[in-house]
């Protein structure tokens, strides 16, 4: 195994346009932020010296990692769910955590953090049992089976909303008119909202590198972005991107004043709905972590955890501040609350 770490731009953004990175993500089923010439926008944009990639070889094949510092020495993946795009197997635990360790050390970290990954992926299930390792739950990945086209989905839609939601329904389709917008006039309608977006006044919008990753992926056929506007101003918008056929729910947003309509909740049901009932895909992911509408649309959960070693005072804290959250995330959402009071009530 060899493990090497690339700190300078073009370093970086050279394998990310290489045909080995390409073939990497064009030969299995990965999430689409780790899509190579998106992400190599993100990283340009928010600065390449804000960040490492990692690059494991083995006999197998090859793995990459996107890093960023956090405070105390600790550094983590930047991917939420998929920390390595990878295909090869994770097997010598203890070669594995001492060449990470060695690799960042250059970089002046002290601990390694896997942030907030799928359970049951390979890194995970190769280090999560190891002595000086810490591992905490995180909140799951809600996810809809499109066995049924939809119809599972539209039942827990009616159950959140109650005895309304068809009421709802007809107010939505007399208030909003829906488009699909791509390209140059996509990436418009994403800093548009994002302007206007309660996200804005308490410092959750998009930062640069973000939006320099949405602008790169809503450049591909494969990503939709879907607009609900109100008197021809743009009121909430929806992007997804479909991989094969599972569709993620990459993004979306509603401008503030717009707020008592839900726009939002109209595109995240009944819209979603509509838009994929019959396109004969198998799988609609949300995405990020669980709240109440997204609850109570999913079918199941993808458990993802926060791996952390060695234990150690800054890792302790990290952990415990990201439990913290989760808890807050949680008790907010057993009362209907969603990201906005999240957001709002939050005090790190």
């Amino acid at each position: 195994m060899k493990v090497s770490l690339l700190v300078t731009g073009e370093e970086i953004l050279g394998l990310l346009s290489s045909s080995e990175v390409n073939d990497l993500w064009s030969g299995g089923a990965h999430l689409p932020y780790w899509q190579p010439a998106a992400l190599a926008a993100r990283i340009e944009a928010v600065g390449r010296h804000e960040v490492a990639l990692l690059v494991i070889e083995g006999d197998g094949g090859m793995s990459i990692g996107v890093l960023r510092h956090r405070r105390n020495g600790v550094i983590s993946t930047l991917i939420p769910r998929e920390p390595f795009l990878s295909n090869q197997p994770f097997r010598d635990a203890d070669l594995l955590r001492a060449q990470l360790l060695r690799a960042v050390e250059r970089i002046g970290a002290r601990a390694f953090h896997l942030h907030e990954t799928e359970r049951h992926a390979p890194v995970v299930e190769c280090l999560a049992d190891q002595p000086d390792t810490a591992v905490v739950v995180r909140l799951p990945n809600p996810v809809i089976d499109w066995h049924d086209n939809g119809e599972d989905m539209l039942i827990g839609a009616q159950r959140h909303f109650g005895r309304t939601f068809w009421r709802r329904v007809r107010r939505w389709d007399r208030e909003f008119e829906v488009t699909t917008v791509r390209g140059e006039a996509a990436i418009d309608v994403v800093e548009n909202v994002e302007r206007r977006s309660w996200k804005a006044r308490w410092g959750t919008h998009l930062d640069e590198g973000e939006l320099a990753f949405y602008r790169a992926l809503l450049m591909r056929d494969e990503c939709l972005l879907t607009l609900a506007t109100a008197g021809g101003e743009p009121a909430a918008y929806f992007l997804e991107m479909r991989v094969g056929d599972v569709v993620y729910g990459m993004q979306s947003s509603y401008a503030e004043t717009f707020a008592r309509r839900s726009p939002g909740a109209f595109l995240t049901t009944i819209g979603l709905h509509r838009r994929w009932h019959g396109s004969g895909i198998a799988t609609y992911d949300l995405l990020g972590g669980s709240g109440p509408l997204k609850d109570a649309l999913a079918s199941r959960a993808i458990p993802r955890v926060d791996v952390a070693w060695p234990v150690c005072a800054a890792t302790r804290d990290l952990l415990k501040e990201r439990v913290r959250f989760d808890c807050h995330r949680t008790a907010a959402s057993e009362r209907g609350r969603g990201a906005r009071h999240v957001a709002a009530t939050y005090e790190s």
